[in-house]
């Protein structure tokens, strides 16, 4: 188990397909990810000190299923990110190709196939 995590916190990982609960996680030709035709999911690397936080290159639509599929490999990473109703916590923001996401309950935002998502903390104070 910890030589799987070790793994995690480097890894990138491929998914193809997500449904509720379960990825199926492959890896692909990198220049898959070159030519941009797959969106991914990258997470702050303060979350390393607490959990694996792997990169996602994934072939979902929306940003809710791109991190789904990040939990599916690390389940612990969920409640880093999200609360327990699933919304975003209030100190961690998602952006995707620069812009905050929408909508920090619905997580509905759509994902172009070479769009980058990245998940961090907020930060507060003066």
């Amino acid at each position: 188990r910890r030589n799987q995590q070790r793994l995690l916190h480097h890894q990138t990982v491929h998914v193809f397909s997500v449904n509720v609960g379960d990825a199926f996680a492959i890896d692909c030709d990198p220049a898959t990810r070159r030519h941009g035709l797959l969106a991914r999911i990258v997470f702050i690397q303060q979350l390393r000190r607490f959990t694996a936080t792997p990169e996602v290159d994934s072939q979902v639509l929306m940003l809710r299923a791109a991190l789904d599929a990040a939990f599916a490999l690390n389940s612990r990473l969920r409640g880093y990110v999200l609360d327990e109703q699933g919304r975003v916590r209030p100190n961690v923001l998602a952006f995707i190709d620069g812009r905050r996401c929408r909508d920090r309950v619905k997580l509905d935002d759509v994902l172009a196939p070479d769009s980058e998502v990245h998940v961090l903390q907020a930060l507060s104070g003066g």
